[in-house]
């Protein structure tokens, strides 16, 4: 999933890599710092006293064997040839920090890292001009909670070799932000809730240096062969009312509108509107089994689907770490080089937190995607992960895991970065005060 911006200058050979971690969205994301983890909450009581909270910093080392992480030509001296998936080994090292503020009426939690990618040329000569930063952050403020009018406020970041619009491959550097705003209502208690909401995203595209033929971020045709052309921002806004109806159950109607605008739109396909209206309830039905089910239909406009969507899940959760979900959801979203994006998901995650020390988790998921105009047909996705976090002491955690992910575009079968196939095997260890 991984790429330079700019690629040092080198041997010829060197010139023509293109870094690629291939797991993009809708796939199964293994590399999460391990500060998130319940095992890495094994002790609060560490960290660096910030007022009522707690500043936790951690490192991250992380080397990770990957079946298809460079893109090389067959023939070395001839960027003409057909390009091919070699291995690699890669070195993580991830700084970061985490702060925790609970609260009785606010509450703010914030976790950043930056990482540090090292493609260490030991299984592929040259591949070592790959190497390249990215960088995450995540913040979450709720506000005036046993108020009337409570205001939660989040932003995402992230800079990474992972687009996260589901239309393109793996061939671009991306820089994502996305800002939230939930002002949630209580009029008259809190059984009753109706919930005003927005966000504004905006993602942009850097090209590498050396792009091989062929390997595009769209489908040829679809969209310029320039990623900056690909910016864009969407906007999103609607209301969703809650009625606890019982004490752990509520009745629920979700509306949300989101619209898409890209910054340069020569040769982009127009892009189309979305706004979509469910209902359903969500509630637990024992003490220890949570259930979703919300159905409804999306309006397309300017191209856009108009279909059914919906979702349905369930989640045991046996104790406060461990859980099971299984779901399916179907949703349509703006997408590049479409007018919208029809995603059917299957999934399955569980986490298991065994003798206050070590928790193993799995996640399995298939996306089936349907594009409307612009490339049309349909992408397949899969991604399964399995491994295990153990924490030694209070202030080293070990983890390690299996992640295989696969993604087809059958129409499209020439676009390398919408066809390919994984093997990840990482191993991480984790030093968090």
């Amino acid at each position: 999933m991984e790429g330079p911006e700019r690629w040092r200058r080198g041997s010829r050979r060197a010139v023509r890599v293109l870094a690629l971690f291939a797991l993009v969205g809708g796939g199964v994301v293994h590399a999460q710092p391990a500060a998130q983890s319940a095992v890495s909450q094994w002790n609060e009581n560490n960290g660096i006293r910030v007022g009522p909270g707690r500043l936790h910093p951690y490192l991250d080392i992380e080397p990770t064997y990957d079946s298809a992480a460079i893109y090389v030509p067959t023939q070395k001296d001839n960027p003409a040839s057909p390009y091919v998936l070699d291995p690699e080994i890669i070195i993580h090292f991830r700084p970061g920090l985490r702060l925790d503020v609970p609260g009785t009426d606010a509450t703010f939690r914030l976790n950043a890292f930056y990482d540090y990618v090292w493609f260490t040329g030991i299984l592929t000569s040259g591949s070592s001009a790959a190497s390249l930063s990215e960088a995450g952050a995540d913040l979450h403020a709720e506000l005036n909670t046993q108020g009337a009018v409570e205001v939660d406020i989040g932003d995402t970041f992230a800079r990474s070799a992972r687009p996260q619009d589901i239309g393109l491959g793996t061939a671009v550097i991306s820089l994502y932000n996305q800002l939230r705003l939930r002002t949630p209502i209580h009029p008259g208690g809190r059984a009753f809730e109706v919930i005003p909401h927005g966000a504004y995203t905006v993602e942009f595209f850097s090209n590498y240096s050396g792009l091989p033929p062929g390997a595009g971020p769209c489908p040829p045709g679809s969209c310029s062969n320039d990623p900056s052309s690909q910016n864009y921002q969407d906007y999103a806004g609607g209301l969703d009312i809650h009625w606890k109806f019982l004490p752990q159950t509520a009745l629920i109607f979700e509306s949300n509108y989101e619209g898409r605008a890209y910054f340069n739109p020569v040769g982009q396909v127009p892009p189309g509107q979305v706004l979509t209206l469910l209902a359903g309830a969500q509630g637990l039905v024992t003490p220890r089994i949570q259930a979703i089910l919300k159905g409804g239909y999306a309006i397309g406009f300017s191209g856009a689907a108009s279909t059914f969507i919906g979702r349905a899940e369930g989640t045991w959760t046996p104790n406060e770490y461990s859980s099971l979900t299984l779901g399916v959801a179907r949703d349509v979203n703006n997408a590049v080089g479409a007018a919208s994006a029809t995603d059917l998901r299957f999934y399955l995650t569980g986490k298991l937190f065994l003798l206050g020390r070590l928790q193993l988790h799995t996640e399995i998921a298939y996306d089936l995607v349907s594009f409307t105009q612009g490339r049309g047909g349909q992408d397949q996705l899969f991604g399964f992960d399995v491994g295990a976090d153990y924490a030694v002491t209070k202030w080293l955690i070990v983890a390690g895991g299996y992640a295989f992910s696969k993604r087809t575009s059958p129409d499209f079968t020439t676009s390398l970065p919408l066809n390919f196939s994984r093997n990840q095997v990482y191993l991480r260890v984790t030093l968090t005060y």
